[in-house]
């Protein structure tokens, strides 16, 4: 019976130490002088692959856990979103939705372009009964 109550004893000491062991995540805060390109993040989202994407007022930043890339950079570029300031992202697989200020923005990851819509556009289809 001793033996028993010892061994109970010891498997519980030999729970805690592990318990405690556990690796503590701590949050890490990010700031503009690490390359976020702008200190207010409207939406965060975290993709399959485990990056973060953030929707800021200067557009939209992806983070690898080391360094961003910064997509307002390519504002003027064809097959880019047409609004930097945004207010809120969706993702799915393959695929983030954008939600800015002049409309909604589509970027799929496999050709890494953006597909935009802006409201006045979609305002003219519906008021044309249009599909797109």
């Amino acid at each position: 019976m001793r033996d028993k109550k010892n061994c109970f004893f010891l498997l519980c000491f030999l729970i805690s130490i592990y318990a405690y062991a556990q690796k503590t995540i701590t949050p890490e805060r990010i700031t503009i002088e690490d390359g976020l390109s702008q200190g207010y993040v409207s939406s965060i989202i975290q993709d399959e692959k485990g990056f973060l994407w953030m929707g800021t007022k200067n557009g939209l930043d992806r983070y690898d856990g080391e360094q961003f890339k910064n997509f307002s950079e390519e504002i003027k570029a064809p097959y880019n979103f047409k609004s930097e300031s945004i207010i809120a992202l969706r993702g799915g697989d393959g695929f983030i939705l954008i939600g800015t200020e002049s409309g909604i923005s589509f970027y799929q990851k496999s050709t890494k372009r953006f597909f935009s819509l802006n409201f006045q556009t979609i305002q003219n289809h519906l008021k044309k009964n249009q599909v797109f």
